[in-house]
């Protein structure tokens, strides 16, 4: 019959021994099932012959290092209050928080760049200790540790860890506890030598750290072109594109709204991600004094609650898709309950207006002047109410139109009116006017009273031009 042997498990590969109650109970992993899968184990006192997932196995610690802490940082992310870096080659750069807005204090004092900041704390917090050097089970404490804990100077030469040849890190935590790291030498490929555990430890770690480490203090500094100090807030941003000048109002709920060239909601999407790139803005973004081939240069200025902001000049490429200007107006060009209208009319281009009129005792519609012997279609106007409770726009052509831009987009004689009246004798008189074809299959329209030149989409300009009438 099978032995134990058979299963790999005389020797095992490994034993874990569990203690529970005053018993203990061995449990010995053997060889792999022939699936690779699952491994064999027994436990002893057992005459039976299991198998658990490999899983476990790799759980089984191979020495007593494996039960280390890896996380090369002990200081959790959000309490790292300041940062040290100290090379032999050059001066030693500070970086200190100071409550979420974190700056350079040393060598000189600058602003520091968020993003280049958070991404340093992101990597040190996640790094990871790749094997134990000294001390290990493979190498005892050396001679002249301290009672702490500290290794010897001399034990750490080998390592390239010597305090006047290594580069020192300093974490400093908001509670006052410090930790710090010293990388060395080269451990073998992409891994070198680092001692942690404020000097218990010899580690190796990723090379990739150590070289993110040496960032000289210009890598650290904001070059944002617009900063701002504690407790100032944005009011506003100004865009010009040749003579057209583009102005976003900061609402205090946080919104936007359109100053200039008109006054008018903003799309809040488009303003957003807008003012996001503006913020994002470098000294390496702008355009260079000179001017340079290709599209005009967007000119950006900002006022806050503090000052006005100096206009920089853009290239129109750093923006991309969000440097149609006239997509900052928002794209809704109408809303209304359709509960209170009582009279809806379609008027299309050289020919009579078709108006429909809704009796509310009776719930019903009715023509208001017959046509041809056709009747109202209830299920055609409920189709142009539903379309009209808000009309959205897929697209803005210009928020201030002209006269030529009107004639242009087919509107100075419109292919189709639409007119809405209200219950309420107060209330203004609605109506859309659809022109003609845009490029891409919708059409352009505008709205009463409006400035702009909108583009529907072919289905809502199609929703909204249906015959009132049936047979």
């Amino acid at each position: 019959g099978e032995t134990l042997a058979d299963f790999g498990l005389r020797p095992p590969r490994a034993t874990v021994t569990l203690t529970a109650g005053g018993r203990t109970n061995p449990l010995h992993f053997g060889s792999f099932t022939a699936s690779g899968r699952e491994v064999y184990v027994h436990v002893e006192g057992l005459m039976n012959v299991f198998t658990l997932a490999t899983d476990a196995f790799a759980a089984v610690p191979a020495d007593a290092d494996d039960f280390r802490p890896r996380a090369l940082l002990a200081c959790p992310p959000d309490d790292i209050a300041g940062i040290d870096f100290r090379m032999p080659d050059a001066a030693p750069v500070r970086l200190a928080r100071e409550g979420t807005v974190w700056r350079i204090t040393a060598p000189s004092e600058a602003p520091a760049d968020a993003a280049v900041v958070a991404s340093l704390l992101e990597r040190l917090s996640s790094a990871r200790i790749d094997a134990f050097t000294l001390p290990s089970t493979a190498q005892p404490p050396p001679a002249g540790m301290s009672s702490d804990g500290v290794l010897p100077t001399a034990a750490l030469v080998p390592y390239g860890l010597a305090a006047d040849v290594a580069l020192s890190v300093t974490v400093r935590g908001a509670s006052g506890v410090s930790e710090s790291i010293l990388f060395g030498g080269v451990a073998g490929t992409n891994r070198v030598w680092a001692l942690v555990r404020n000097g218990t430890a010899v580690v190796t770690v990723n090379a990739a750290l150590a070289e993110l480490c040496r960032t000289r203090e210009a890598a650290f500094r904001d070059t944002r072109v617009f900063t701002f100090a504690a407790g100032e807030r944005l009011k506003s941003v100004s865009l010009s594109a040749g003579d057209l000048v583009y102005v976003l109002g900061h609402d205090t709920d946080g919104g936007w709204r359109l100053e200039t060239p008109v006054v008018a909601p903003a799309d809040q999407a488009t303003a957003a991600a807008l003012v996001e790139k503006i913020l994002k803005l470098k000294q390496s973004d702008l355009a260079p004094a000179g001017g340079a081939p290709g599209p005009k240069p967007l000119h950006v200025a900002l006022s806050t609650t503090v000052s006005a902001r100096a206009g920089v000049a853009v290239p129109a490429a750093y923006f991309g898709k969000a440097a149609s200007l006239a997509d900052l107006r928002s794209k809704t060009m109408l809303t209304l309950d359709p509960v209170d209208v009582r009279r809806l009319a379609v008027r299309r281009a050289n020919a009579a207006e078709v108006a429909a009129v809704f009796d509310p005792a009776r719930a019903t519609w009715s023509l208001e002047r017959p046509v041809d012997g056709r009747r109202a279609n209830p299920a055609a106007i409920k189709a142009i109410l539903t379309a009209m409770t808000r009309v959205d726009a897929i697209g803005v052509e210009t928020v201030a139109a002209t006269r030529n831009d009107f004639r242009r987009c087919g509107l100075d004689v419109p292919a189709c009116l639409v007119t809405v009246d209200m219950e309420a004798a107060t209330t203004a008189r609605r109506n859309v006017q659809i022109g003609g074809a845009a490029p891409g299959g919708g059409r352009y329209a505008t709205v009463g009273g409006a400035d702009a030149v909108f583009i529907l989409s072919r289905q809502t300009a199609a929703a909204l031009m249906a015959d009132l009438t049936t047979e």
